[in-house]
């Protein structure tokens, strides 16, 4: 078993928690605005392949962008609703 594996079993048996994601975050700069992009990964043994990943962008005044839950990191990213960033133009 591998430890994303392990940490995983180990929080749904003791913690009773359930829909983990493994969080990855990125920062960058979209036009003028500083961005931190969370990337959600439900991990290969999801129990639904087809959302496993997840992204949600967020501006430094808290305004963010989410798409929907989808099978592959492009999906997600690509189905962001980036316009949001921008007041909604």
């Amino acid at each position: 078993m591998d430890e994303d594996s392990e940490i995983r079993r180990a929080l749904e048996h003791y913690g009773e928690i359930r829909d983990i994601y493994q969080v990855h975050v990125y920062e960058g700069w979209r036009g003028d605005d500083r961005l931190v992009i969370h990337i959600l990964d439900m991990g290969p043994d999801s129990d639904n392949a087809l959302t496993r990943y997840s992204c949600v962008a967020t501006k430094e005044d808290g305004t963010s962008a989410i798409g929907n839950a989808e099978n592959t990191i492009d999906n997600a990213i690509s189905g962001v609703h980036w316009t949001e960033l921008d007041g909604g133009q």
